[in-house]
Protein backbone atom coordinates (compact mmCIF):
# COMPACT_ATOMS: atom_id res chain seq x y z
CA UNK A 1 0.00 0.00 0.00
CA UNK A 2 0.84 3.11 -0.68
CA UNK A 3 2.65 4.93 2.49
CA UNK A 4 0.89 8.54 1.75
CA UNK A 5 -2.48 6.68 3.07
CA UNK A 6 -1.31 5.04 5.89
CA UNK A 7 -2.27 8.26 8.12
CA UNK A 8 -5.94 8.54 6.34
CA UNK A 9 -8.91 7.44 8.19
CA UNK A 10 -10.23 4.53 7.40
CA UNK A 11 -13.72 6.42 6.50
CA UNK A 12 -11.40 8.81 4.12
CA UNK A 13 -9.36 6.31 2.25
CA UNK A 14 -12.18 6.17 -0.82
CA UNK A 15 -12.20 9.79 -1.32
CA UNK A 16 -8.07 9.70 -1.33
CA UNK A 17 -7.86 7.13 -3.62
CA UNK A 18 -11.26 8.58 -6.26
CA UNK A 19 -8.60 11.40 -6.20
CA UNK A 20 -10.78 13.53 -4.13
CA UNK A 21 -8.25 15.60 -2.00
CA UNK A 22 -10.10 18.71 -0.41
CA UNK A 23 -10.31 16.51 2.62
CA UNK A 24 -6.59 16.75 3.00
CA UNK A 25 -5.77 20.46 2.70
CA UNK A 26 -3.14 21.64 4.80
CA UNK A 27 -3.79 23.90 7.37
CA UNK A 28 -1.56 26.87 7.66
CA UNK A 29 1.23 26.53 10.62
CA UNK A 30 -0.42 27.71 13.86
CA UNK A 31 3.06 29.53 14.55
CA UNK A 32 2.71 31.71 11.44
CA UNK A 33 0.01 34.17 13.91
CA UNK A 34 1.57 36.16 16.40
CA UNK A 35 0.62 35.36 20.27
CA UNK A 36 -2.29 38.27 19.57
CA UNK A 37 -3.62 36.42 16.83
CA UNK A 38 -4.25 33.03 18.95
CA UNK A 39 -7.98 32.79 19.85
CA UNK A 40 -6.93 32.90 23.54
CA UNK A 41 -6.68 36.36 22.64
CA UNK A 42 -9.59 37.16 20.85
CA UNK A 43 -12.16 39.73 22.51
CA UNK A 44 -15.47 38.30 23.31
CA UNK A 45 -17.65 36.66 21.66
CA UNK A 46 -15.19 35.95 18.97
CA UNK A 47 -13.38 33.68 21.69
CA UNK A 48 -16.39 31.84 22.76
CA UNK A 49 -17.33 31.23 18.99
CA UNK A 50 -13.76 29.79 18.57
CA UNK A 51 -14.43 26.35 20.94
CA UNK A 52 -17.86 25.47 18.78
CA UNK A 53 -15.51 25.11 15.91
CA UNK A 54 -14.57 22.06 14.76
CA UNK A 55 -10.47 21.78 14.00
CA UNK A 56 -11.27 20.10 10.69
CA UNK A 57 -14.07 22.59 9.31
CA UNK A 58 -12.91 23.95 5.85
CA UNK A 59 -16.17 25.42 4.53
CA UNK A 60 -17.63 28.07 6.73
CA UNK A 61 -20.94 29.55 5.98
CA UNK A 62 -21.68 33.32 7.31
CA UNK A 63 -24.96 35.68 6.77
CA UNK A 64 -25.78 38.67 9.03
CA UNK A 65 -28.26 36.99 11.17
CA UNK A 66 -25.85 34.38 12.71
CA UNK A 67 -24.29 36.58 15.16
CA UNK A 68 -28.13 36.48 16.69
CA UNK A 69 -28.57 32.61 16.52
CA UNK A 70 -25.08 32.07 17.92
CA UNK A 71 -26.61 34.30 20.95
CA UNK A 72 -29.27 32.23 21.28
CA UNK A 73 -31.78 33.88 20.00
CA UNK A 74 -32.32 31.84 16.74
CA UNK A 75 -35.24 31.20 14.57
CA UNK A 76 -36.27 28.30 14.18
CA UNK A 77 -37.15 28.88 10.38
CA UNK A 78 -32.87 29.31 9.98
CA UNK A 79 -32.56 26.15 12.06
CA UNK A 80 -34.89 24.11 10.14
CA UNK A 81 -33.31 25.02 6.65
CA UNK A 82 -29.80 24.92 7.66
CA UNK A 83 -30.48 21.04 9.37
CA UNK A 84 -32.27 20.86 5.15
CA UNK A 85 -29.78 21.82 4.05
CA UNK A 86 -25.85 20.49 5.05
CA UNK A 87 -26.87 17.05 4.30
CA UNK A 88 -26.78 18.05 0.42
CA UNK A 89 -23.03 18.35 0.80
CA UNK A 90 -22.34 14.70 1.77
CA UNK A 91 -19.30 16.38 3.76
CA UNK A 92 -17.94 14.29 6.83
CA UNK A 93 -18.75 15.71 10.21
CA UNK A 94 -16.79 18.43 11.14
CA UNK A 95 -16.12 19.86 7.75
CA UNK A 96 -18.50 22.89 8.18
CA UNK A 97 -18.81 25.30 10.51
CA UNK A 98 -20.30 28.76 11.11
CA UNK A 99 -18.58 32.30 11.47
CA UNK A 100 -20.58 35.16 11.90
CA UNK A 101 -19.90 38.26 10.68
CA UNK A 102 -21.87 40.84 12.63
CA UNK A 103 -22.38 40.24 16.46
CA UNK A 104 -25.65 40.79 17.84
CA UNK A 105 -25.41 42.59 21.47
CA UNK A 106 -27.96 44.88 23.05
CA UNK A 107 -30.64 44.69 20.96
CA UNK A 108 -28.61 46.15 17.70
CA UNK A 109 -25.91 44.52 15.07
CA UNK A 110 -22.77 45.66 15.36
CA UNK A 111 -20.73 44.70 12.08
CA UNK A 112 -16.77 43.71 12.82
CA UNK A 113 -15.56 42.59 9.79
CA UNK A 114 -11.75 43.94 10.53
CA UNK A 115 -12.37 41.24 13.38
CA UNK A 116 -13.98 38.83 11.20
CA UNK A 117 -11.15 38.41 8.86
CA UNK A 118 -8.72 38.47 11.52
CA UNK A 119 -10.39 35.56 13.15
CA UNK A 120 -11.15 33.62 10.35
CA UNK A 121 -7.45 33.66 8.92
CA UNK A 122 -6.85 31.79 11.64
CA UNK A 123 -8.56 28.81 10.61
CA UNK A 124 -7.57 29.18 7.09
CA UNK A 125 -10.93 27.79 5.33
CA UNK A 126 -11.28 26.61 1.48
CA UNK A 127 -14.43 28.70 1.10
CA UNK A 128 -16.43 30.89 2.66
CA UNK A 129 -20.09 30.87 1.21
CA UNK A 130 -22.03 34.36 2.19
CA UNK A 131 -25.90 34.71 2.42
CA UNK A 132 -27.71 37.80 1.89
CA UNK A 133 -26.60 41.09 0.57
CA UNK A 134 -26.55 42.87 3.78
CA UNK A 135 -23.24 40.19 4.20
CA UNK A 136 -21.70 40.72 0.59
CA UNK A 137 -22.48 44.52 1.22
CA UNK A 138 -20.22 44.51 4.43
CA UNK A 139 -17.81 42.38 2.71
CA UNK A 140 -17.65 44.73 -0.12
CA UNK A 141 -17.03 48.07 1.79
CA UNK A 142 -13.74 46.27 3.59
CA UNK A 143 -12.45 45.97 -0.01
CA UNK A 144 -10.28 49.35 -0.24
CA UNK A 145 -8.77 47.94 3.13
CA UNK A 146 -5.59 45.74 1.77
CA UNK A 147 -4.30 44.48 4.93
CA UNK A 148 -7.18 42.26 5.91
CA UNK A 149 -6.09 38.72 4.18
CA UNK A 150 -9.07 37.36 2.80
CA UNK A 151 -10.48 33.85 2.30
CA UNK A 152 -11.75 32.65 -1.18
CA UNK A 153 -15.78 34.51 -0.56
CA UNK A 154 -19.10 32.96 -2.59
CA UNK A 155 -22.18 34.71 -2.49
CA UNK A 156 -25.51 33.78 -2.57
CA UNK A 157 -29.34 34.80 -1.81
CA UNK A 158 -30.08 35.78 1.41
CA UNK A 159 -31.46 32.46 3.60
CA UNK A 160 -34.56 33.34 3.83
CA UNK A 161 -34.99 33.30 0.22
CA UNK A 162 -33.90 29.77 0.19
CA UNK A 163 -36.68 28.48 2.62
CA UNK A 164 -38.88 28.29 -0.09
CA UNK A 165 -36.09 26.41 -2.26
CA UNK A 166 -36.92 22.89 -3.45
CA UNK A 167 -34.48 20.00 -2.57
CA UNK A 168 -33.54 20.10 -6.21
CA UNK A 169 -32.82 23.73 -6.03
CA UNK A 170 -30.56 23.28 -2.27
CA UNK A 171 -28.84 20.04 -4.13
CA UNK A 172 -28.05 22.33 -7.14
CA UNK A 173 -26.31 25.10 -4.57
CA UNK A 174 -24.62 22.77 -2.84
CA UNK A 175 -23.09 21.62 -6.04
CA UNK A 176 -21.75 25.34 -6.56
CA UNK A 177 -20.13 25.53 -3.55
CA UNK A 178 -18.57 22.06 -3.58
CA UNK A 179 -17.57 23.01 -7.12
CA UNK A 180 -15.75 26.21 -5.68
CA UNK A 181 -13.89 23.98 -3.11
CA UNK A 182 -12.40 21.79 -5.49
CA UNK A 183 -11.17 24.47 -8.50
CA UNK A 184 -8.63 26.11 -5.04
Amino acid sequence: MDESRLNIPECLRAWHFAGIRHFFIEKKEKSNFSLQDQPSTWKAPWCEFFSKVPPTAFLFFTYYDLGKDLAGLGNSDRRTFWRRFIPFFHLPKGSIAFWPLAIFSQSTYQVQISDFFKTIAFFTPSLVACFGDDCEQSIKQTLPLQNIPRPKLLFFPHIELLFQSTDHELSLISKQILSQLMSR
